[in-house]
């Protein structure tokens, strides 16, 4: 006996070849496999049938005792089994005849082990086990310790595991780090692996007999490999039909079974989510007890899910008899547990709170609790609520909070308030390089380790502060009352706050309430969420940090992700992108810059979208660090639909609406709409047409304009397939060549970005200047002769065919002084004689070579800061003579604001990316107003593409009005930014931030003016030049119009017209008593008559363009 005490003692016990993990105790022994010769049928009849199957595979422990029930002790129901244990057992020679007598008899009457075990295994394994029963046992009387050794007795297709389960310590339980072994290692919920079906039983008796307050009980655990009717790789993610997706033994004993109806039923509901992401629960009483299903798909998001539910059933104060985990071919898993209460004289003090709450009060927080869990990913805070020192709602609560901490407790201090206000305006230096000098500088002053080291220090205060969450925001608390509750400084949070000594702590709480003082709207108690979302009032930003208040900021927070969206304006449009780390370092840079490089997109965005209706905003997701590429590739799609959800909890909340219903109180009292377009990692996939479909499956009256960049078929306007970036980049272009007097076929160019790329194809199809070089993601092309167009359109035309092209597919059209090299290429002569050792090093820099010297250089593609105030001198010759005349960015952020600046001090005018592709933002614009304007059947007949080859004509006459109208917009730029340059000596490029900024004023100022707007005729000739006339009137008139679009909307289609060309007239030094005779004259029809002027004077504003199908 001593030596089996002393190695279970150790937790080093081992049999077999299998080496257990050394955080158990293992005992592995063989499993055997049984022929059965009955089960229950859809009729409830025994019917005889050979089934020569292993351990477990009949559904459930009610099997066998349904057909056969039999009252007597199962040591006597079990005779023959039962001394054929005992035999075993003494055959060992490790215990005495009277233990082994007592303990057999009490192992099989009193310990309460669910009948299951003793139909389904061997005397041998019966008796290996209870040999483990009884040194554990015996130890335990020996030192008082009871310690037990986890049984794991694995096949190929078969595992037993037994284990201790108790409601003490749980995190440290070994029941618990069983079940988180069982889930990485079988269950396969994480989507990775084949998942097993797995059926877990509970014995009623104590293993050791300690009194009150302790339940230690024995836990089984039998799994086994599904066999489906079908290879799972057959079966589609939507197949709803239950008998072709269940393991076909336990569909044939469950047929015409409540499980049946369940299962099938919450299967239907996976199914038909399209995020893939949510949880679906199914609850109902079951004798004393209650029955909950739990139904998801399988995928990362839900790794250790299994293991937390039992840990949150036993936080309220319940323990599963039983419970079953049956994965589907589908991808779904079921999970059921049979939920009883804890006997009071069994329960540990920690749920005696809990126990006040009515049974099925108590049951219904349970489900909301483990939706909660369902959401967060695994952390301090959870582990917290493992602890007992949170609730699981607090520790998501705390969550959230800590995430809005680290963002934004950090301050670039009152010194770099200074500077700021001393460059403010100067020639030197644009807002926009404040802005980055100021993320640069500002770093957090808790590391996120400190601020969930001071919640689990101080739990009280982290309860204090959720009561407080509670009273403002709860839709049972607060909406609930007459009217909202007030926020009070001297609350019982903000008093335990001053109460701390623990001045880093208090520090950290005081931005918690800052949190909880800014919240306007919440998701946090919807029963359906799949992520956490804040409605955020911006008021507490420090102006030092962000000088220019935003107008909204949304904060959404779930597993593996954090992100914001900023606004400007009510009535705003940008792209949302998800920000990927692949590596530590990386992310934590990320993480620290997360809001700042949301604000600051979203500022850049505002200044670029001043002569359309809506503002600037951006959306920023955090992915959480990823180990490659592929990874985070497979986790976007998920953290964007996630984000887009939790957002869409919030927006479509009603002004005046039942937080009852909605689960939401509204603190803001207005409705907000918010459009979105593609950005980083979310272009690709159909992501914009995923969120687009799930805003109208959700209800939403502005789902058809939600997000730009859909498919045709979408009712989306394509900006490579029709040039709309590159419309306004060539303007900008073509007017540089009318005010010199160039021929376009006689100027010349230098291009980075090649016929893969939207910018670059769209360029070589539109141009007619010679491109004598270009750079893109493969190489180098060069021919001073220039390069030649036709084939460089052949290579254009082929992408748009959706086939894979680049310049290296360049063939033998070179002159003798032209050349090819590939980034690949080695040791390469060029005509000259020189040598480049590397391929890829020489397309980096070529842009700053001797040979790169034409009229123009269009960045359309390339690294950002691929040109600084560091290597700028290289784009002059040793006389000092610029390689380039003039220079048009397509592509964003090529060229630093310092260096353009320099360019621009030494003769190179410079039209900078806001300015010269603003193309792409306008016909979004103008994508969002047809969406709004048309109701859904116009919306089907004149927007969607079905066919790319014959889109609707109203389709295809609108498209061209857009691409006149971005035409239109960046010669107006143009005109100022040329004129003024010229006029002042002022770098064009500040000239680009100085009008944007006095655009947007002046915009505000009017859409503030009620007057204005009021004014019939002035909005009328306003609206009349602003909307496309292929949809007003050609298609609805100008009071259909006003009636189906949004007054906020229309307001800011008016303000921003008026504003823009007001500008665009005057010039940036223009005196605002200007302003009333402009608008005048706009009433007396001069917005129309300038277009006529324009055209007059030569400027060509239709043609050539690309305009065709999507395909």
């Amino acid at each position: 006996m001593i030596p089996l005490a002393q190695a279970a003692g150790s937790q080093l016990l081992r049999v077999g070849s299998r080496v257990a993990p050394r955080s158990l105790a293992c005992l592995v022994v063989p499993l055997r496999r049984l022929s059965v010769s009955s089960f229950l049928c859809s009729d409830g009849n025994a019917k005889p049938v050979r089934i020569d199957r292993a351990v477990g595979h009949f559904g459930d422990s009610q099997t066998l005792s349904q057909i056969t029930p039999d009252p007597r002790p199962m040591h006597e129901r079990y005779q023959s089994q039962f001394e054929k244990v005992k035999r075993i057992l003494k055959e060992t020679d490790l215990f005495s005849k009277a233990v082994i007598d007592e303990e057999t008899h009490e192992y099989y009457s009193n310990l309460g082990l669910n009948e299951y075990y003793f139909q389904t295994s061997s005397p041998q394994m019966i008796a290996t086990n209870l040999q483990c029963v009884i040194a554990a046992k015996l130890l335990n009387v020996a030192s008082k310790n009871d310690l037990f050794p986890v049984i794991r007795s694995e096949t190929a297709d078969e595992v037993f595991w037994m284990c201790q389960s108790s409601l003490l310590h749980r995190k440290q339980s070994q029941n618990y780090v069983v079940e988180r072994e069982l889930e990485k290692e079988y269950l396969g919920i994480s989507g990775d692996g084949l998942p097993w079906r797995m059926q877990c039983y509970r014995s009623t008796g104590c293993i050791f007999d300690e009194g009150k307050g302790r339940s230690e009980r024995l836990r089984t655990y039998f799994l086994q490999k599904p066999e489906w009717p079908v290879d799972p790789s057959e079966v589609s993610p939507y197949e709803t039909s239950y008998e072709k997706v269940a393991d076909v033994y336990f569909e044939a004993n469950k047929r015409g079974t409540a499980t049946e109806r369940i299962y099938t039923k919450l299967n239907a509901q996976v199914c038909s989510d399209l995020t893939g992401l949510q949880l679906f629960t199914h609850i109902e009483p079951r004798g004393g007890g209650f029955r909950l299903d739990l139904a998801f798909r399988r995928s990362p998001f839900s790794r250790e899910f299994f293991s937390t539910v039992g840990d949150t059933i036993s936080m309220w104060g319940f323990f599963s008899q039983r419970k079953y985990v049956e994965p589907l071919a589908n991808g779904v898993t079921m999970t059921t547990f049979f939920l009883e209460e804890l006997p009071a004289d069994d329960e540990p003090h920690e749920f005696a709170d809990v126990r006040q709450i009515e049974m099925t009060k108590r049951v219904e927080r349970l489900v909301k609790a483990i939706q909660m869990q369902f959401l967060l990913p695994r952390s301090d805070y959870t582990e917290m609520a493992q602890m007992r020192l949170l609730s699981v709602h607090e520790a998501a609560f705390a969550w959230a909070a800590s995430k809005f901490a680290f963002q934004f407790a950090g301050t670039v201090g009152p010194a770099f308030a200074h500077v700021s206000e001393v460059l403010k305006g100067s020639a030197e230096i644009s807002n926009t390089e404040l802005y980055s000098i100021r993320t640069r500088l500002k770093q957090p002053p808790f590391g996120e380790d400190s601020i969930a080291a001071s919640c689990r220090k101080h739990p009280e205060v982290v309860r204090a502060l959720y009561k407080e969450f509670q009273r403002l925001l709860h839709p049972a608390i607060a909406g609930r009352q007459p009217t909202l509750p007030k926020w009070d400084e001297r609350s019982e949070a903000g008093l335990a706050i001053e109460a701390l000594e623990d001045l880093e702590a208090a520090a950290i709480f005081k931005h918690f309430r800052t949190f909880l003082k800014s919240i306007r709207k919440t998701n946090f108690w919807k029963n359906d969420k799949l992520s956490l979302s804040f409605r955020l009032d911006p008021s507490f930003l420090h102006k030092v940090d962000y000088p220019d208040t935003p107008h909204g900021i949304f904060f959404m927070a779930g597993n593996k992700f954090i992100g914001f969206h900023t606004r400007f304006q009510d009535i705003a449009r940008g792209g949302i992108r998800v920000v990927q780390s692949l590596s530590e370092q990386a992310y934590q840079t990320n993480r620290e810059r997360a809001f700042a490089e949301c604000y600051n997109l979203a500022r850049t965005q505002h200044s670029k979208n001043k002569d359309i209706p809506e503002g600037g905003s951006k959306g920023v997701i955090l992915l959480d660090c990823t180990p490659d590429r592929s990874l985070a590739d497979r986790y976007t799609p998920a953290v964007f639909k996630k984000y887009i959800d939790g957002m869409l909890d919030l927006l479509l909340v009603t002004k005046g609406g039942d937080p009852t219903e909605s689960r939401i109180v509204d603190r803001l009292g207005q409705t907000e709409v918010v459009f979105c377009g593609p950005d980083e990692h979310t272009g690709t996939g159909g992501l914009m047409d995923w969120a687009c479909e799930h805003a109208g499956r959700r209800g939403a009256w502005f789902w058809k304009a939600f997000t730009t960049g859909k498919l045709p078929e979408n009712g989306g306007i394509p900006h490579d397939s029709y040039g709309m970036t590159t419309s306004s980049v060539e303007q900008m272009l073509k007017g540089v060549l009318q005010k010199k007097g160039i021929p376009e076929h006689e100027a010349t160019k230098v291009m980075t970005g090649g016929p893969d790329g939207d910018l670059g194809s769209n360029s070589l199809l539109m141009s007619e200047v010679k491109t004598i070089a270009m750079v893109d993601g493969h190489g180098v092309l060069f021919d001073p002769a220039g390069l030649c167009t036709e084939e460089l359109r052949r290579l254009a035309h082929l992408r748009f065919k959706g086939e894979h092209v680049n310049s290296q597919m360049y063939e033998a059209k070179l002159s003798d002084k032209g050349f090819k090299v590939g980034t690949s290429d080695r040791d390469v002569i060029l005509p000259d004689g020189s040598v480049e050792r590397s391929g890829r090093a020489f397309r980096d820099r070529f842009h700053l070579h001797p040979l790169a010297s034409a009229d123009f250089l269009n960045p359309n593609g390339g690294r950002p800061e691929s040109i600084t105030a560091l290597n700028v001198d290289q784009l002059f010759k040793d006389s000092g003579e610029p390689k380039f005349k003039y220079i048009v960015e397509g592509g964003n952020l090529f060229i630093t604001q310092d260096a353009r600046r320099t360019l621009e001090r030494r003769g190179v005018p410079v039209f900078k990316d806001a300015s010269a592709n603003k193309g792409g933002v306008t016909s979004s614009s103008m994508e969002v107003l047809a969406a709004l304007a048309l109701t859904d059947e116009e919306f089907d007949l004149h927007m969607r593409v079905s066919d790319p080859q014959c889109p609707p004509d109203f389709y295809q006459r609108y498209v061209k009005e857009v691409i006149r109208r971005i035409r239109l917009n960046a010669q107006c730029e143009f005109e100022v930014l040329w004129g003024e340059g010229e006029r002042t000596g002022v770098p064009r490029c500040d000239l680009t931030d100085k009008l944007s900024d006095l655009v947007i004023k002046l915009d505000a100022e009017i859409q503030a003016a009620p007057s204005l707007w009021g004014d019939e005729k002035l909005r009328a000739v306003t609206l009349d030049y602003a909307i496309p006339d292929t949809l007003t009137p050609g298609l609805i008139s100008q009071d259909t119009l006003m009636q189906r679009v949004p007054d906020s909307y229309l307001r800011s289609i008016f303000s921003s017209v008026l504003a823009s060309q007001f500008y665009y007239r005057e010039g940036i030094e223009a005196s605002p008593f200007a302003f009333f005779s402009f608008v005048q004259d706009v009433k007396d029809g001069w917005l129309k008559e300038h277009l006529k002027e324009m055209e007059a004077a030569g400027v060509d504003l239709d043609g050539p363009s690309i305009v065709r199908g999507s395909g």
